[in-house]
């Protein structure tokens, strides 16, 4: 089983997908998290997890990808926007504390990144949160 398909599996609750093809609304979800205050960028290579604390840089479209180029961007580079085939609005608690992602799949399943909502102190960042969920209520058809 893929993680997006054990996703699928998950209450409407705790996991809402994004309306639309993924790589066509994908500008539009990245701007929303670029609004944040803070996020948590999560990447898993192998048994590697990169874990990015960082406010996020919108970025735009060239060349076949999401290109996020500010100078002053703790998280920069090229994501294959048509590589993506769901994106999900996720909420799930993590070590027995409160938790919310935009998680990013990959078009066989697989997770391609995720983005937490930030924390300060161990504690989510009241701000980020409402946006979370102001994101999952416009991007999600089933909210």
């Amino acid at each position: 089983m893929t993680p997006l398909e054990a996703a699928q599996l998950l209450d409407p609750d705790m996991c809402a997908f994004v309306t639309g093809e993924a790589s066509e609304i994908f500008d539009d979800v990245w701007a929303s998290l670029a609004a944040w205050e803070r996020a948590t960028l999560f990447i898993v290579s192998g048994a590697h997890v990169f874990e990015i604390d960082a406010k996020l840089t919108a970025g735009k479209r060239a060349f076949g990808y999401y290109n996020i180029l500010n100078k002053n961007a703790v998280v920069g580079g090229h994501i294959k926007y048509e590589a993506l085939g769901a994106i999900a609005f996720v909420s799930i608690p993590f070590m027995q504390l409160e938790s919310h992602c935009v998680i990013f799949f990959d078009k066989e399943g697989n997770i391609a990144f995720s983005v937490y909502v930030g924390r300060e102190n161990h504690q989510l960042i009241d701000s980020v949160k409402e946006a979370f969920f102001a994101g999952r209520k416009a991007f999600c058809e089933s909210v």
